[in-house]
């Protein structure tokens, strides 16, 4: 047999190395078009949104956006469909012996949203640390069902034994309307203690 015909290559080993060739292509693309994706979310997330922005463009689902920024931190962030807004703050407050909006023994933490306000809790984290060692503290949230305050977690925690900073809320929670918590110790003197939060509210971007 002559040695061209020996050595030539055979068609199907020609086209399986051009679909190697054309599989390598297209993982590559497809890497580069996740990391340009990757680093677009990051670059949202990480760029802050002017409070000017917010004011004009004045509301989404009832919520107004002065409503958030007057509570947040100053700086929201553009994440993707969403902007998040950190809350932060601290109440002082009868908890053992006051009586609660709800009319149950405790104080109200905070209050937010009302009516037809659409809006997400992304992450509520109640600090128990100066509260009394021993304490049984009681944990409330609310949210407005047919028109209704209505209250859908009720925990105990154990200050002192518990971590300090208790994530009672840790993913994202859908809201309409009213959104508060309450809190409640069986220790009376906890009354005039300091109660810290930090929260972070969700919202459309449009």
């Amino acid at each position: 047999m002559p040695n061209d015909l020996v050595n030539r290559e055979s068609p199907l080993q020609t086209t399986n190395a051009e679909d190697d060739q054309m599989s390598k292509f297209i993982t590559m693309m497809m890497t580069m078009f996740m990391v340009m994706m990757m680093m677009d979310m990051m670059s949202r997330m990480l760029t802050p949104v002017s409070a000017d922005t917010g004011v004009a463009r004045t509301s989404y689902g009832g919520l107004t956006w002065d409503w958030v920024i007057e509570g947040s931190e100053g700086d929201y962030y553009e994440f993707g469909n969403e902007y998040l807004a950190p809350y932060k703050g601290t109440v002082v407050g009868d908890w053992a012996s006051g009586v609660a909006p709800s009319g149950s023994t405790g104080s109200e933490l905070l209050n937010v949203g009302s009516g037809t306000d659409l809006y997400k809790v992304s992450s509520l984290i109640i600090s128990l640390f100066d509260l009394s060692a021993g304490s049984t503290v009681t944990i409330r949230l609310y949210r407005s069902v047919g028109g209704i305050d209505t209250c859908f977690y009720d925990e105990e925690f154990t200050a002192g034994s518990d971590p300090d900073g208790i994530p009672v809320v840790s993913g994202p929670l859908s809201i309409q309307g009213l959104f508060r918590v309450e809190v409640q110790s069986d220790n009376v003197a906890d009354d005039g203690a300091a109660i810290a939060y930090s929260m972070i509210l969700a919202l459309p971007t449009g």
